[in-house]
């Protein structure tokens, strides 16, 4: 019988040898981990999760004798609907939470203007207010989307009024999945910065029935049907609540001023291995561990992670 042997480190190519030496730390990492030595993520006696969702620090579910959030922008509250706890930040639920990407996915609701089977107009609006918090909505992850056929649709924003004419023409061959303003569809950019938004529709146009829409929802998730234009379709697809991706920072004040003398508040960047960054949605800062680390720099000892370099 022949017997396998691993060639000792000594023997490998010089540039092997730095990631067997990763692959070493790796193993060294997951076995801390799954001995209970995980990444921290919340204040000691803080509740972790809601429901299925992980609320890290700097968020923080109300509830207890202390604050578990960083500060009261980032409380959450854990709601129990229809037997299930769910977490929500104002009236809006919250389906995920990223530190590394400082995002957080939320559901909002649409927008809609529909006639019924007597051709009596229904409609209902919707929009949101994020101007006092840490919150901005995404101009990478979302746009605002016009759907009907004959809609004209606007969403205004101080200093931003933005908005579409959407036709259903006879001319063109709509199909699934491609949104276009002849065919019943419009996507529009979302402004940086933008945190108010309230939406209408013009009513000189759709008299004729059907229904229309306009909403702000994460580009990702949003997919075209040629069903939507014409009925009621689209609300019920989404259970009348679309993904919204929101940034977030954690004071309106650059990293120059958070880092400095006369900041008014604590820094927040506390873990070793993080730094500050200057959010790009507006003005605030957020904090990052460094490459080469991962977990939450809002925390002590939060950013951990592998420095690969080859063994002396």
């Amino acid at each position: 019988m022949t017997t396998l042997r691993y060639p000792a480190a000594a023997r490998l190519p010089l540039s092997i040898r730095p990631l067997l030496f990763c692959l070493c730390l790796s193993a060294a990492v997951w076995a801390r981990a799954a001995a209970g030595d995980a990444t921290p993520a919340n204040r000691p006696g803080c509740q972790p999760r809601c429901g299925d969702v992980d609320i890290p620090y700097p968020f923080g579910i109300v509830g207890g004798d202390h604050q578990c959030a960083i500060h009261t922008g980032f409380n959450v509250n854990c709601t129990r609907v229809n037997g299930t706890d769910r977490p929500f930040m104002g009236p809006f639920e919250v389906t995920n939470i990223s530190v590394h990407d400082a995002k957080a996915w939320m559901k909002m609701g649409i927008s809609w203007r529909c006639y019924d089977v007597d051709q009596i107009k229904l409609s209902a609006t919707s929009g949101g207010n994020f101007t006092d918090t840490p919150f901005r909505f995404s101009y990478e992850d979302n746009k605002v989307f016009v759907i009907g056929c004959n809609t004209l649709a606007y969403m205004r924003s101080i200093p931003y009024i933005t908005g579409c004419y959407t036709t259903c023409s006879t001319d063109v061959i709509a199909k699934n999945g491609s949104c276009s303003a002849a065919a019943g569809c419009c996507a529009l950019d979302v402004p940086k910065g933008l945190a108010y938004l309230d939406t209408y529709f013009n009513e000189y146009y759709n008299t004729s029935g059907g229904c229309s829409y306009i909403l702000v929802m994460e580009e990702e998730a949003f997919s075209y049907s040629t069903t939507y234009r014409t009925s009621s379709s689209f609300w019920y697809a989404y259970g009348g609540q679309v993904p919204v991706v929101m940034d977030w920072r954690i004071r309106p004040d650059t990293c120059e001023d958070a880092t400095s003398n006369n900041a008014s508040y604590a820094y927040a960047c506390v873990s070793d291995h993080s730094d500050c960054v200057n959010t790009t949605n507006g003005l605030g800062y957020r904090c990052k561990c460094r490459d080469g680390y991962q977990g939450n720099p809002y925390v002590n000892d939060g950013c951990t992670g592998l420095v690969c370099s080859s063994p002396s």
